[in-house]
């Protein structure tokens, strides 16, 4: 009797252990599953961001085609060098200015230093 409550008790724990083994088994599986859709969301993530990159290029590239002032890539590479050179002439003016603005200093500095030199 004792030895057929300890197999039936034997038993029990295999079932148990059986049971057991199932569940980690279905939590592996689990974690399996969850790696790939871990790994299908990022990668949705990176389409629809490339998606979202294309739409907005697609948008700019429409309202620049549909505007009636834009005259090309070629106006906008002339415009571009025009500004450059404008930039440039500004900044050769007031280089310019500046040195005459120096001299003048230079000048009424010189012109005061022979009236006190006079006086």
């Amino acid at each position: 009797a004792r030895d057929a409550r300890l197999r039936a008790e034997l038993e029990k724990v295999r079932q148990v252990n059986k049971v057991i083994e199932g569940v980690t088994a279905s939590l592996t599986k689990a974690r399996d599953n969850m790696e790939t859709v871990n790994r299908t969301v990022n990668n949705a993530s990176t389409l629809l961001a490339t998606w979202t990159r294309i739409l907005s290029q697609t948008e700019h590239n429409q309202k620049l085609i549909l505007n009636p002032n834009w005259h090309g890539a070629s106006q906008d590479i002339e415009d571009m060098e025009h500004e450059d050179l404008r930039r440039q002439q500004e900044a050769e003016r007031r280089a310019m200015e500046e040195q005459r603005r120096r001299e003048d200093a230079e000048r009424r500095a010189e012109e005061e230093e022979r009236r006190k030199a006079a006086a």
